[in-house]
């Protein structure tokens, strides 16, 4: 695998919002799973309206042996990780030329360790998929585990995806400029990949906790990240659900008939 992946440029975009211990202490282990690989990496981090700077002369004292830079990407006001995730994506394609790009969210719930089974999913595929990393376990309550299986199965019934999955992927060079360009990113990334034309595929991992801080997500921030996915198959919705209607109202006639 290092031979393969020697020299190679790699970007890792993350957003990150009043959490720079989480990145400080994110980026070391990070730079450790991309040590064997013997690539060349730059960290640019969309500070998402930040106004608390908290462990941020952090990063600028880590000892770090594979990632050369730190580029901050500073937004006027907290937008969202997902349009802050679009803002990073469209300033990569704009500015960095590289061979793959890794986006991670900053709060330790994607594993670095799977960082190398993506970009080897990846070059295995001949660099031609976007590879996501698809969540098998989950850690919130019982409450939170319900509904999100529930908004799991209405969106696979709707549009034949599977959404267990997140911003942690691994995209090729060549598709990056591609991505930024897909406009439903402000809403929802998984869920814009999915709806455009672009290739992906995922692997099997088991997602991380969080060490610092605590998660902003909770039922409230799920409802309203489905609804943001659902949108992007908006159309997809409609057509399948007057199709249901009808087919229902002609059983319902045809029963009626029969009776």
């Amino acid at each position: 695998m290092t031979s393969a992946f020697t020299r190679k440029s790699v970007v890792i975009l993350t957003a990150q919002y009043n959490d720079w211990i989480s990145l400080a202490h994110l980026l070391p282990l990070i730079d450790e799973h991309l040590v064997p690989l013997g690539v060349k990496a730059n960290v640019v981090v969309v500070n998402d309206g930040s106004i608390d700077s908290d462990g941020k002369e952090l990063i600028d004292s880590l000892s770090l042996k594979t990632i050369e830079s730190v580029e901050e990407v500073v937004l006027g006001d907290n937008q969202g990780n997902q349009r802050a995730m679009a803002v990073g994506l469209a300033h990569v394609a704009e500015r960095h030329n590289c061979d793959y790009l890794l986006l991670i969210d900053s709060d330790f719930e994607d594993d670095p360790r799977y960082i190398s089974q993506l970009l080897e999913a990846c070059r295995s595929g001949g660099d031609k998929e976007i590879i996501f990393a698809e969540r098998t376990k989950r850690s919130e309550g019982m409450v939170f585990l319900f509904f999100y299986r529930l908004y799991q199965k209405i969106y696979k019934i709707f549009t034949r995806h599977n959404i267990a999955v997140g911003n942690f992927s691994v995209v090729p060079g060549h598709l990056i400029r591609r991505l930024a360009h897909v406009g439903e990113l402000w809403n929802h990334l998984p869920a814009s990949i999915m709806r455009s034309s672009l290739p992906f595929s995922s692997i099997p991992t088991l997602r991380g906790k969080r060490r610092y801080g605590e998660s902003s997500m909770n039922l409230v921030c799920l409802v309203v990240h489905a609804f943001s996915a659902f949108t992007i198959f908006a159309d997809v919705f409609a057509v399948r659900l007057i199709l249901w209607t009808l087919s229902f109202v002609l059983l319902f006639v045809l029963g009626g008939m029969v009776l």
